[in-house]
């Protein structure tokens, strides 16, 4: 069995099929919370596994991983003007704050604890507008 030291590098992998609902939303920001359940694998790089190959029995995972957070987006383009033409296409940048709650200590004793992360994301948002006469 191989020895995974204090201070190396992983690699985390996290899946996760979540929903959320859009608690406020104009013309600049928007602020969607959500919930969601996925499945994590922690590991090491798969290059210091193969310069150590000792280090391939030494991942954890996959597991069951329950996810919290909340995304916010920052609305990029013209503002809308009109309340009869409303804003429909546009780009954003998304900070997203995420909560996970894996469950490893079902597989492995002794090994508990949570993840927090950050990311930041572009995207963009693209649909026709349908006349009513």
């Amino acid at each position: 069995m191989g020895t995974w030291e204090k201070g190396s590098r992983t690699e985390v992998f996290l899946p996760e099929a979540s929903l959320g609902y859009v608690a406020y939303n104009d013309n600049r920001f928007k602020l969607s919370p959500f919930a969601g359940i996925g499945s994590m694998d922690i590991s090491p790089p798969t290059k210091d596994t193969e310069e150590t190959l000792e280090l391939k029995d030494v991942s954890l995972g996959p597991t069951t991983t329950y996810v919290l957070g909340i995304n916010f987006d920052i609305k990029f383009g013209p503002k809308n003007t009109s309340k009869y033409r409303p804003k429909t296409n546009y780009v954003f940048m998304r900070i997203r704050y995420a909560y996970c709650i894996p469950r490893f200590e079902k597989k492995y004793n002794e090994m508990s604890g949570n993840m927090h992360y950050i990311t930041i994301g572009f995207g963009g948002v693209a649909r026709g507008l349908k006349r009513e006469y």
